[in-house]
């Protein structure tokens, strides 16, 4: 099980990084009308993929102190 938390935790941290780089990419690029609406969408992207990693590092804590 502890092998299943660090690969979720990886995919997670991975996650993170590929949604800044693409919102970043995306704000360059596109049009100013846009640029909200990237912004947004990466926020909401960001606080899910951190609401998940938070809950598998939560979760992990949980089972270790039940053995």
């Amino acid at each position: 099980m502890k092998r299943m938390y660090w690969i979720i935790m990886l995919i997670a941290i991975v996650l993170i990084i590929a949604v800044v780089v693409g919102a970043v990419i995306a704000f360059l690029y596109l049009p100013e009308s846009m640029q909200g609406v990237v912004l947004g969408v990466g926020a909401l992207a960001l606080f899910n993929l951190v609401l998940v990693l938070g809950f598998t590092r939560y979760n992990g804590r949980r089972r270790n102190r039940r053995r």
